[in-house]
């Protein structure tokens, strides 16, 4: 199988994300054509996790739409930079394209109450510019 795994010695991600379980779209990058429904497994002002029965291809630009809160729908431009394949569902490393400054603005309002509702909840380990963390 040619699918490439992401390298185990990869550098720290460099922005923090918010683990979620919503549900989202995939989009042709013309936004029109749906793709497939997809699990949004994690969230950054970079990118995101994916995972769908949809297969796409390393490279491909994709657009995901995704209901943040009952106030933000995202439409969020990218890349397809990693893919593993699992039984009956693929999973994807995505790398946003350039979007809205005011939703960059709510993606990051987004991960910072998920970490401190996190850091409520007692010691836990998060990914940050800096590397992992245990808050």
């Amino acid at each position: 199988m040619a699918d490439k795994e992401p390298d185990s010695d990869q550098v720290p991600r460099a922005s923090e994300r918010a683990a979620t379980d919503f549900v989202i779209e995939i989009y042709n990058p013309d936004g029109k054509v749906l793709r497939g429904i997809c699990r949004l497994l994690d969230l950054s002002v970079a990118g995101s996790c994916v995972d769908t029965s949809s297969d796409l291809n390393e490279g491909e630009a994709v657009v995901i739409r995704v209901l943040l809160t009952q106030r933000h729908l995202l439409t969020l431009p990218g890349r397809v930079v990693w893919k593993r394949y699992f039984p009956k569902l693929y999973q994807y490393g995505l790398k946003f394209d350039a979007y809205a400054e005011e939703t960059r603005l709510v993606i990051e309002e987004f991960v910072k109450a998920y970490s401190a509702k996190l850091r409520k909840m007692g010691p836990k380990i998060i990914f940050t510019d800096q590397g992992v963390q245990e808050v």
